[in-house]
């Protein structure tokens, strides 16, 4: 067997260790009782904040203090907020982006880059996304999809130009805003202010991610605020997903073993990803690293959302609470279709749990039904490095995995994936940040949201004269491009130019 992981290019150990917790999993599964009903939590100022722009926040005195101190002893409390007469300080939204900005030499930003971009430009799911909508943009999804055919996810474009050009990739974006975060610190007199980025690749990634990353360093998104920041943020701290091995399916009973006859061969396996969740194993000493290095904050996002820039609000508010983690969600739209929702279970636990994997879409579906609002992830966390360096181990071994069965060219098999928000279930102290979609989560599962996007004020009318039912999808997608105009004139520093985004100098930042 270790000749075939050879073969394969699997990590033999670490396929091991999965099929042991799978093992575990599948027995527990047999023994479960009933179906498990979920609530759907909203607002209490407690669990579940509100971090959208323009509102205050109020907490302990005492308590903000020691929690700010455990993150930078060398940050008065008092500088940053007014006190009130029952011992507790208030935080006016000005106040608490400047404490946010204090704390970016705290921080770091690490990326889950995913994948190929296979299932973001197939033809197949994308006509399927609100059908009527492709022939709409068929045209820019023709120009488009050649360009990404064969890449990374976050080397593609995150939109497209009004003039119909392609726009800049998600991790080139991501750089610039991170510098121009910086830059902006440093004039504000905040000095040696960097904020180290951080990945995770996979086997199919890793090469072209790196090699385009040499290239981006003498860009014009990065060249001139790289030299005036003096931080060259081209050099990511990167560490490579390992392949996992199928496993049998549950129709060959139980316990599963590796799958070994793909397309009805002898001693033929499958290669897959273990899901973005694997991060805490492959990371681990990433983790470490930061924290040795003085971060106690660290950002960790999917690559395929423009807005999940680090936001000085929350920084501040993760560090007041003392949490172990934030993480963001926005009231479910009609675009929000895969993906988690924040629900709380029988005994008040709050966690993550996918549609249709870990929560079925019926469950999600007579919730929106009774009008009960639901939280969509945003797929943005912002991890307590004291909290994860501690516990990481705990995390990797208990995280859940869920197991999927697939029936493929390749045969009938099963795959297991560990979800990174899941996480959420297994801290004592986390606190969920509701955000607004259109300022934080600008996601772009499949192309034609990325194109719908950036031209809804084109193409909604028309969808909506001709699709009178549509008229929810096309609301929220004028909202979201409207998100999105913002965040690249305020967060990505550009303008646009005859019909086209284009980078600011840093004298116009």
């Amino acid at each position: 067997m270790r000749k075939l992981f050879e073969t394969y290019n699997i990590d033999g150990e670490l396929t091991q260790r999965i099929l042991d917790l799978v093992k575990i999993q599948d027995s527990s599964i047999t023994t479960e009782k009933g179906p498990i009903t979920h609530s759907f939590p909203t607002l209490d100022g407690k669990q579940v904040i509100d971090g959208s722009a323009g509102t205050p926040f109020s907490i302990d005195e005492d308590k903000a203090t020691q929690n700010l101190s455990q993150i930078a002893s060398d940050i008065l409390i008092s500088e940053y907020c007014s006190k009130t007469d029952d011992k507790m300080v208030r935080f006016s939204p000005d106040q608490l982006k400047n404490l946010g900005e204090k704390l970016l030499p705290y921080v770091a930003f690490g990326v889950l880059n995913g994948g190929s971009a296979t299932s973001y430009i197939d033809t197949k799911k994308n006509t399927s996304f609100y059908p009527p909508l492709f022939s709409l943009i068929e045209e820019p999804f023709s120009l488009l999809a050649p360009l990404c055919n064969g890449r990374a996810k976050g080397l593609t474009p995150a939109y497209i130009n009004p003039d119909g050009s392609a726009g800049y990739s998600f991790l080139e974006l991501k750089m610039r805003a991170l510098l121009i975060l910086e830059y902006r610190a440093k004039r504000h007199g905040l000095e040696n202010c960097k904020i180290p980025m951080f990945q995770m690749t996979s086997d199919f990634t890793h090469d072209q991610t790196l090699d385009s990353f040499r290239v981006f360093k003498d860009s014009p998104m990065l060249k001139e605020l790289i030299k005036v920041t003096g931080h060259d943020i081209s050099e990511v701290m990167t560490k490579k997903q390992s392949l996992l091995s199928a496993f049998t399916p549950a129709t060959e009973g139980f316990p599963r073993t590796v799958f070994t006859k793909a397309f009805g061969e002898d001693d033929h396996l499958i290669a897959l990803p273990g899901g973005h969740g694997q991060n805490f194993y492959v990371l681990k000493s990433i983790y470490q690293d930061l924290f040795d290095q003085g971060k106690r904050l660290a950002y960790l996002v999917n690559v395929d959302n423009m807005g999940n820039l680090p936001s000085l609000t929350h920084i501040a508010l993760t560090a007041l609470t003392g949490c172990d983690g934030s993480f963001e969600f926005s009231y479910k739209s009609p675009i929000d279709i895969k993906g988690g929702v924040l629900v709380s279970s029988p005994d008040g636990k709050l966690t993550c749990k996918d549609i249709g994997v870990a929560i079925s879409s019926n469950e999600i579906k007579v919730a929106e039904d009774e009008g009960k609002p639901i939280l969509f992830n945003c797929a943005t966390g912002l991890f307590n490095l004291s909290y994860l360096t501690k516990n990481i181990d705990h995390i990797i071994d208990n995280l859940p995995l869920r197991v999927s069965e697939q029936n493929k060219d390749a045969g009938t098999y099963s795959q297991a994936e560990q979800v990174t928000w899941e996480i959420i279930d297994l801290m004592e102290n986390p606190i969920m940040i509701a955000v607004h979609k259109q300022e934080r989560f600008l996601a772009a599962k499949l192309l034609s949201e990325a194109i719908m996007t950036s031209k809804a004020d084109k193409i909604a009318p028309v969808l909506q004269k001709s699709n009178p039912s549509y008229k929810n999808f096309c609301d929220v997608s004028l909202q979201l491009e409207k998100g999105f105009t913002k965040l690249m004139r305020e967060s990505y520093g550009m303008s646009l130019i005859d019909g086209s985004w284009r980078p600011s100098n840093v004298e116009q930042l």
